[in-house]
């Protein structure tokens, strides 16, 4: 009953009528179902170790040329009912109530880290910032480089395409093709690089939406709830590939992942003067040495 209230997106009463039950059956599953999925939560997300961050490095620089990659880090708005408490906070900028997930996917679709914690008013670069992977990353006690766009602060751990230079006109509707801004050619092929291969994390939403409809409308939840969902969903998507189940979702041909977006930009500012200017340095090595 609990896959069949997440995979179709129907109401309860549906649920027990298919099933054969009354609905009070059904309200009580999808809590023991739940609890018991995301107990396992570590087993199925988690960062990638060793071994297997030597193999994610390797298929990012042999497609995009991109060193030390190991995933690609996004934002996705899930649509909830309005909560009794602080649903101010809950309003995004569609103007729906919405949790903003946050989430890492590697090469292969798989999870690596979500955050269900921040309503839809909270900014893509602050879900990342507040979190404990972050403060792992920048650490240095977890290693691997991840890929964001102009949402996120570039940081020796974070990669994003450059923005346009200060004497240009910054235009943050669209992802752009070759150098109208000034940049060099080894410039513009690194911004092609770095947003052909964030369309990894796209693919995962796209698949993870198309597997579970009870993300194409509202979920008629409560936030922590809500949360619940959408990390189980998660593990049940690292499930299905760990199982090598086929894949249920075909990007649009000629997806690069370069979509329209309607983000705020983050100035590369974030943090001492000193990590900004590791930031730029690391992402400049970068452009020199492979592009």
């Amino acid at each position: 009953m609990s896959i069949h209230l997440l995979g179709r997106n129907v109401m309860q009463a549906d649920s027990a009528r298919i099933a054969g039950c009354n609905q009070a059956t059904v309200a009580r599953t999808p809590h023991n179902f739940l609890q018991t999925v995301n107990k396992r939560a570590c087993d199925y997300i988690y960062w990638p170790s060793e071994r297997e961050r030597r193999e994610l490095r390797r298929l990012y620089y042999e497609k995009y040329r991109l060193p030390g990659v190991v995933g690609a880090i996004d934002g996705t708005h899930i649509p909830i009912q309005a909560p009794h408490l602080n649903k101010e906070d809950y309003i995004n900028r569609k103007r729906f109530h919405s949790i903003n997930a946050g989430v890492i996917a590697d090469f292969n679709g798989r999870i690596r880290w979500v955050s269900t914690k921040w309503p839809g008013s909270a900014h893509d670069s602050r879900v990342f910032k507040t979190s404990s992977l972050y403060t792992q990353l920048k650490t240095g006690e977890l290693q691997g480089v991840v890929l964001g766009d102009s949402a996120y602060a570039a940081k020796t751990f974070l990669l994003k395409p450059l923005g346009a230079p200060k004497n240009e006109k910054v235009v943050i509707s669209k992802v752009f093709r070759g150098d109208s801004w000034g940049h060099s050619i080894s410039e513009t092929r690194y911004n092609r690089a770095v947003c052909s291969a964030r369309a990894k994390v796209e693919h995962c939403f796209g698949a993870l939406k198309r597997q579970f409809h009870i993300f194409h409308g509202e979920c008629r939840y409560e936030p922590r709830r809500a949360g619940e969902i959408i990390v189980a969903c998660c593990i049940l998507r690292n499930m299905a590939i760990g199982e090598r189940e086929a894949e249920d979702y075909d990007p649009p041909p000629n997806y690069d992942g370069e979509e329209e977006e309607d983000y705020i930009c983050t100035p590369d500012k974030e943090g001492s003067k000193n990590d900004v200017a590791r930031a730029k340095a690391f992402m400049h090595k970068i452009i020199e040495e492979y592009f």
